[in-house]
């Protein structure tokens, strides 16, 4: 129960912070975090769990391959763009919307043929985030090059 709650806050939290217009940051800290505490709650219902091959595929491709994806989507169809300030810019949209709600739709399926692949979702989208924020940078970095050093100077500036 208190994973299904997490992740739903986790979700709505994310979903809020994608649509709004937000600096490109290199912060990974905050999904580094998700990814542990997904991590610490399998570990906590580890001896719970049936470890055979159907659940350690739906780890792989479910947990990790498809999360990746759909980051790596989401993070081509950001929009990304430098202000009148040159700072480097984020915002999300309805691609963004949707393949949120593909990653759920498509992580519940997993979940409903093998049950223990529900205990690894808050770890998943740590791994998808972790993937988006990369990529987000990374072309930002690339199409931005003299712009992200503003980001950078900022970032570094509110620590």
């Amino acid at each position: 129960m208190i994973q299904i709650i997490l992740t739903t806050i986790t979700i709505i939290f994310v979903l809020y912070r994608q649509l709004s217009e937000q600096m490109v940051k290199h912060k990974t800290k905050n999904y580094i975090i998700i990814i542990i505490i997904g991590l610490a709650s399998v570990a906590g219902q580890a001896s719970e769990l049936k470890w055979d091959i159907s659940l350690i595929t739906a780890i792989f491709f479910g947990d990790i391959l498809f999360p990746s994806v759909l980051g790596w989507l989401r993070a081509k169809y950001t929009l990304i763009w430098a202000n009148k300030n040159q700072v480097v810019m984020r915002k999300g949209n309805i691609v963004t919307i949707i393949l949120w709600l593909i990653y759920i739709i498509g992580h519940g399926f997993i979940t409903y043929f093998v049950h223990d692949n529900e205990s690894f979702m808050l770890f998943s989208i740590g791994i998808s985030l972790l993937v988006q924020r990369e990529v987000i940078w990374s072309d930002s970095r690339k199409k931005f090059s003299t712009q992200i050093k503003n980001n950078e100077r900022l970032q570094l500036n509110k620590k």
